[in-house]
């Protein structure tokens, strides 16, 4: 699947995201901290010589990681608006 993120849109950087969660962020407050499809923009398939390989995908994979600890460690929720097909945001909301 091809991403459909608009191209001018950027992340923030895993650091800035890592600031924003345990500095800057007060009761509330919401980051969009990924835009796309992040289930496929995390990792990609690769055929190397007939076995299939996961590759992880950075800063993809390491942003939504650290998003999914926040939210099992109850910092944040996190809830996702649709944009388009196979484009959303994924916004965390401080708790």
């Amino acid at each position: 699947m091809v991403s459909t993120t608009p191209r001018k849109w950027q992340p923030p950087t895993l650091d800035a995201t890592k600031n924003w969660l345990y500095r800057e962020a007060e009761r509330g407050n919401s980051l969009v901290y990924w835009r796309g499809f992040l289930m496929c923009d995390r990792c990609r398939i690769e055929n190397i010589d007939g076995k299939y390989f996961y590759r992880l995908l950075y800063p993809a994979h390491a942003i939504g990681e650290l998003m999914w600890k926040a939210y099992e460690q109850g910092k944040v929720t996190l809830v996702q608006r649709k944009r388009g097909i196979a484009d959303y945001d994924y916004i965390a909301i401080r708790r």
